[in-house]
């Protein structure tokens, strides 16, 4: 059986394998190793308010927006925004700074695909064949 130590370089053995797997595309693959990331935290520490915890879920927000699921990712995002204010009590601290890039990049994916929607809709856009 691994003790805490153990479990924790568990931890970020698969939170680094799924950054990797994210990079390379490998949705899946990723999200599987960010899943048992955050397993072994919520085995070990419950589903608390761990800066760990925020950071995968951040991780897992940052893997939905790259697949464009939006409404998933917000969902992560906004967890993790809440741990991160009540561990950091600060906006200006580069982790907070990390997660709020990423809401930001959701918003733009979002209005973006609002307005490749609307272009491509003729009674919308004014392009009437």
């Amino acid at each position: 059986m691994f003790g805490t130590h153990e479990h924790l370089s568990v931890a970020t053995t698969l939170n680094t394998l799924g950054l990797l797997a994210q990079a390379q595309g490998k949705y899946d693959e990723a999200q599987q190793c960010y899943k048992e990331d955050l397993d072994i935290y919520t085995k070990m520490f419950g589903m608390c308010e761990h800066v760990d915890v925020a950071t995968i879920l951040l991780n897992l927000g940052a893997l939905a927006v790259d697949q464009r699921k939006f409404d998933e990712a917000q969902k992560y995002l906004d967890e993790a925004f809440a741990i991160y204010i009540k561990a950091y009590h600060d906006e200006d601290h580069p982790s907070v700074k990390a997660l709020v890039s990423q809401m930001d990049r959701l918003e733009k994916l979002r209005n973006a695909e609002v307005i490749v929607s609307n272009a491509a809709d003729p009674e919308i856009s004014g392009n009437q064949a």
